[in-house]
């Protein structure tokens, strides 16, 4: 058992979806759920994009920048590129309105 299995999971995730290179429409395509926050306006402010539920929880969360991992009271995050970021946020937004 590692000291935390949500930190470890979060980075084992992040890796995967860097080396994959998978675009935002793979990511989406992929997606359990997906939460999109809009201001009082109606624009789009971010997403969070659930990849695994039931233990561990992993989203990847457009607002933080990161996948954010829950395990058994553990909480992980693993930052992605700002251009894996940029990419889902644009097509949300797009798809969104």
């Amino acid at each position: 058992m590692t000291e935390n299995q949500a930190q470890t999971y979060a980075e084992n995730v992040g890796k995967r979806i860097e080396n994959e290179e998978r675009t935002a429409n793979d990511i989406l395509e992929e997606a359990l759920d997906i939460n999109i926050t809009k201001n009082i306006n109606g624009h789009y402010i971010g997403a969070e994009i659930a990849v695994t539920l039931g233990g561990p929880n992993a989203y990847i969360n457009t607002r933080t920048q990161c996948v954010e991992a829950y395990w058994g009271g553990q909480k992980g995050y693993w930052a992605l590129p700002v251009h894996v970021i940029e990419e889902l946020d644009a097509t949300l937004e797009e798809i969104s309105h």
